[in-house]
């Protein structure tokens, strides 16, 4: 699903009434009548509901909404805010259209006013501004949104939470959302983790916007759905081997650590790899074969750590990186495994670096940038500031993302709240699985596996790091939903694998 900015989700919407043809007046009645339809869905029970209208067309699509959950039995006050700005035609259109018969309170109020009590068990409507807002919020109006922020209690926004806008870090006050119900298409800021505080838990609600034109619209973002995550699941041929799924191999573990070997191994094995193999110091060699018993062994000469180069030519797929220190003998190891594997590079191997192998790249100088082509990276933040800067800002720090892979011709899955994987191509797929429970040791011990095992079947690095990423998330939310986000680990998320590519086989055979 495409993400799109301000100007093009303005443009989609000139389209749609030019082509349709429909009328503005008509597409924000569908538009808000779709709103209040899903609103009234999550928000069943009718309680005494405020809406804060602003003078543009989100404040119209707020007067509708008005309209509709007065007819069903909501009691609805609507705040209408007075500082000279002029209203717009639809606004005073449905302004006018609000029905006079249904009790709904009309609140006008300026500067140097009180603001407007809220009272009892309500909801609370934002349809101040939408994702058209071009300024930030200051001043009087400031004041208002930090008030309903500290005494409203379910505050649900109508497109955007006023103040945050689509594509930008806002620049004044922020109207503080539990739910944001967005028109269409996800917007960038949606998908920020900076900017849960104010978003809340989202979806998407479409109005109906012409769907060829914005599939004609270019986006460099996109919001990953279940339907496209499916669409990439490869079947398994009934005739085939252990051989025809692909031998992987797994350099992880040092002393104190090989509980990371053993995850990233055991998710390997259920994402449906033929074969692994896994490197790690002689320590983790009963562990190993204790926990993951369908895991081959490759013993390191050193009972610590990772201290000697790896012949990868025999595997598909490589992973290397959870638990395995930054010893010196294991820097000398990985940089003298990424030569050699940039020489011998045309067997079609994957390979994904993760976590202490990150961090051994982020502070050497002699890594030479087609070491890393085509190579899958995922680092958390922490290790993502460390290898390639950071930016506050996480708007730039995105574009800071985009460019590293660019740069570097590989494939960058970001962890986070809402993870993303950059490509070299400039794309960035955004995720739209995971929960809270997730950030937990060990998890992306777990991706890493995930995404080994599927390059090792023969995916790409751009669809093994997508639906990898998509997977691991599906596996953690199937997890929570037994288990409870409180008391998720890991392993709760390997053990679910099973259910997770079950889940979307059945998507797949579906549409």
């Amino acid at each position: 699903m495409k993400v799109l900015n301000a100007e093009q989700i303005r443009a989609a919407d000139r389209y749609t009434i030019e082509h349709e043809p429909i009328s503005s007046l008509d597409l924000m009645e569908r538009a808000a009548t779709r709103w209040a339809r899903r609103f009234m869905e999550r928000y069943s029970e009718p309680k005494r509901t405020y809406i804060l209208c602003g003078p543009g067309n989100n404040g119209g699509d707020g007067l509708v909404i008005a309209r509709i959950l007065a007819n069903r039995g909501y009691e609805v006050e609507l705040w209408l805010p007075q500082w000279g700005a002029r209203t717009t035609e639809e606004f005073e259109h449905n302004l006018q259209r609000l029905p006079q018969r249904q009790g709904i309170v009309i609140r006008r109020f300026s500067e140097g006013e009180d603001f407007p009590p809220l009272r009892g068990e309500h909801y609370f409507i934002d349809a101040l501004f939408g994702a058209g807002l071009k300024r930030g919020i200051t001043g009087w109006l400031a004041e208002l949104v930090e008030y309903v922020n500290t005494h409203a209690e379910i505050r649900v926004a109508v497109d955007m939470p006023s103040g945050l806008p689509a594509d930008r870090m806002p620049e004044g006050a922020v109207l503080r959302c539990e739910r944001t119900l967005t028109f269409q298409v996800p917007k960038l800021s949606l998908l920020m983790d900076e900017m849960v505080q104010y978003v809340g838990m989202w979806e998407c609600i479409d109005i109906g916007l012409d769907r060829a034109f914005i599939d004609r619209l270019e986006s460099p973002y996109s919001y990953l759905t279940e339907a496209e995550a499916a669409a990439m699941l490869k079947g398994r041929p009934v005739e085939g081997h252990k051989g025809h799924f692909g031998h992987a191999l797994l350099v992880a573990g040092s002393y104190g650590k090989v509980g990371a070997a053993a995850l990233a191994a055991l998710a390997c094995l259920r994402s449906g790899v033929g074969l692994l193999t896994v490197r790690v110091p002689t320590c983790g060699v009963t562990p190993l074969h204790a926990w993951v018993p369908e895991a081959m062994v490759d013993a390191d000469g050193q009972a610590t750590h990772w201290s000697a180069p790896v012949d990868t030519r025999r595997y598909r797929a490589v992973g290397i990186g959870p638990g395995i220190g930054t010893h010196e003998e294991t820097k000398r190891a990985l940089l003298a495994t990424l030569r050699n594997m940039q020489i011998h590079r045309g067997n079609g191997r994957g390979v994904v670096l993760d976590a202490d192998a990150i961090n051994i790249v982020a502070e050497e100088e002699r890594i030479e940038r087609e070491w890393l082509r085509e190579v899958v990276c995922t680092p958390h933040p922490g290790e993502f500031r460390r290898w390639a800067g950071w930016e506050e800002d996480p708007f730039a720090r995105l574009e800071l993302q985009r460019r590293l892979s660019a740069t570097l011709g590989c494939y960058i899955l970001y962890k986070g709240h809402y993870s993303r994987v950059s490509t070299p191509q400039g794309e960035v797929y955004f995720n739209s699985t995971g929960n809270e429970g997730m950030a937990t040791a060990g998890s992306g011990d777990v991706l890493t596996g995930i995404i080994v095992g599927l390059l090792a079947q023969g995916y790409s690095p751009h669809e093994a790091s997508v639906l990898g990423m998509f997977v691991h998330g599906l596996a953690g939310d199937l997890a929570a939903r037994e288990r409870g986000a409180h008391a998720l680990i890991a392993r709760d998320i390997a053990e679910h694998l099973g259910q997770a590519f079950l889940h979307l086989q059945r998507k797949g055979a579906r549409e």
